[in-house]
């Protein structure tokens, strides 16, 4: 919003366990906004290149806005036929205000370099400084 910095970041690899990494950028594509006006981000999650993680699921991912309604994407066994090696979802338009999650499905097994990208638009009525935070949740093992 006007006045706070939105700047791409990258944050370092998530571990599980110590022994499996998924790569994490988060970008905002305009440093700042006027308030009322949205804020355009996208967040990726990048399986790793050297590690076959194809038999790892995850439950859950959560994407978490400080201040704001969080982003929970749920494992969708469903939507794995149509998988390529980049899924794309829309979060949608986000209000700060709001505090009810916004609901996404998705494949969370992953082949070497798999991507799952995450966009969407986040809109406050007030000035604030846009965060965000990512979070696993309920890691399984698939038969």
């Amino acid at each position: 919003m006007s006045g706070s910095s939105l700047t791409p970041y990258t944050y370092n690899p998530i571990l599980f366990n110590g022994l499996l990494s998924v790569d994490t950028n988060v970008v905002f594509w305009s440093p700042s906004v006027e308030v009322g006006d949205v804020a355009a981000f996208q967040v990726s999650l990048t399986a790793p290149n050297s590690i076959s993680v194809s038999s790892i699921s995850f439950v859950s991912a959560i994407i978490y806005l400080e201040d704001g309604p969080p982003i929970i994407v749920r494992h969708s066994a469903d939507k794995k036929q149509n998988t390529s090696a980049v899924q794309w979802h829309d979060a949608g338009e986000i209000s700060m205000s709001s505090r009810n999650p916004v609901e996404i499905g998705a494949v969370l097994q992953w082949n070497l370099g798999d991507v799952l990208i995450v966009s969407g638009r986040i809109i406050s009525d007030k000035p604030t400084e846009l965060k965000v935070f990512l979070s696993h949740t309920n890691l399984i093992e698939l038969d």
